[in-house]
């Protein structure tokens, strides 16, 4: 009989859940962040207090298959006309930038959205880079099969591309070209191999305004010693947004943009 009233509870909370979601999903968060928030506005405090009663793997196992298929649909899928995409999803190119990739179903991105939101239900630290790495082991060790998309299928730019980002492609693709080029940020070309990797570790993507590349000739004619057999990258960075690079013994290298 418990168990009866149980499943009924659960079943109810279920329904509410979907009648609710569909309609409070029409807003497509642009970060994940902005998921967080926006999960927080769609769930009901009848439905927290349920979330809060179960581990983080069960909200995560039992969520993916109901409000997880909305999510990928409402917020995670490009807007197609045809066969041409009209809009992009925001929010995958936000967690695309986090080295976060997506799987053929969606799991690993989905897996990362609703442990980020059940621990800033309970109020502890979201570890996001803690979860990618988490993702990335399981699929280095055997546990799940790597079937990972990308959107960059041939080469990736070094300057780029994170270390957690390139150890996804060196383990899915074995002969992945990773392109090294010169970088130029902000009319300041920078050499330093530690600088570079502050850089490329650490970058909040989002806020470069352009970038250029370069092919070596071109460099050479624009009388750039030294240049990489990849060319040069060229970035400029959004009005007012400031960047630190650092070297590890502590002494850093300052550009405003």
């Amino acid at each position: 009989m418990k168990q009866y009233i149980f499943i009924s509870i659960l079943l109810f909370l279920t329904i509410n859940l979907f009648s609710q979601t569909h309609k409070d999903f029409k807003y497509a968060p642009k970060t994940l962040e902005d998921a967080i928030i926006q999960l927080d506005k769609i769930f009901d405090d009848s439905i927290k207090a349920n979330i809060k009663t179960m581990s983080e793997n069960e909200f995560v196992k039992q969520y993916s298959n109901s409000v997880g298929k909305t999510i990928v649909k409402k917020w995670l899928s490009d807007k197609y006309f045809w066969e041409f995409v009209v809009k992009k999803s925001a929010l995958k190119q936000d967690l695309f930038l986090k080295d976060i990739y997506f799987s053929e179903n969606n799991n690993d991105v989905l897996s990362v959205i609703l442990r980020s939101y059940y621990r800033h239900l309970n109020n502890t630290d979201i570890l996001l880079e803690q979860q990618i790495d988490s993702i990335y082991q399981e699929y280095k060790n055997g546990k799940r099969i790597p079937m990972l998309i990308c959107y960059t299928l041939i080469s990736a730019n070094y300057i780029l591309t994170s270390d957690i980002h390139l150890k996804y492609l060196q383990l899915i693709h074995k002969d992945f070209k990773i392109e090294k080029t010169l970088l130029i940020l902000n009319g300041i070309i920078v050499r330093d191999t530690l600088l570079i990797n502050c850089f490329r570790n650490h970058f909040d993507k989002k806020n470069i305004k352009s970038i250029k590349k370069l092919s070596k000739s071109q460099a050479e004619q624009l009388k750039i010693k030294d240049v990489c057999e990849d060319g040069v990258l060229i970035i400029t960075t959004k009005k007012d947004y400031y960047f630190e690079l650092k070297y590890h013994t502590g002494a850093d290298l300052q550009f405003v943009p």
